[in-house]
């Protein structure tokens, strides 16, 4: 959800840019093809976008938050008895 935005601004262009440049889908298999190429490529885009802090708010319509690293000692949970 918080990328949404930014795919649904992006894929546009994205598809623009694959339609014109690479290939054109003819058949069934190649539109599928193009589909996933098209969706994986707005979804990095969209996650690389909103780690920029200048770009986030304007293109994912979000407020830039410092991701802090999660540590191993963090993914442990302890079960109490």
């Amino acid at each position: 959800a918080p990328l949404s935005f930014c795919v649904y601004l992006c894929h546009y262009l994205i598809c623009n840019l694959i339609f014109q440049v690479l290939f054109r889908p003819h058949s069934v298999a190649t539109l599928i093809a193009a589909y996933l190429v098209v969706t994986g490529l707005s979804v990095a885009f969209a996650a690389v976008v909103t780690n920029i802090k200048g770009l986030s708010y304007i293109l994912a319509g979000q407020k830039y938050r410092r991701r802090r690293p999660v540590v191993a000692s963090q993914l442990v949970t302890e079960y109490v008895d």
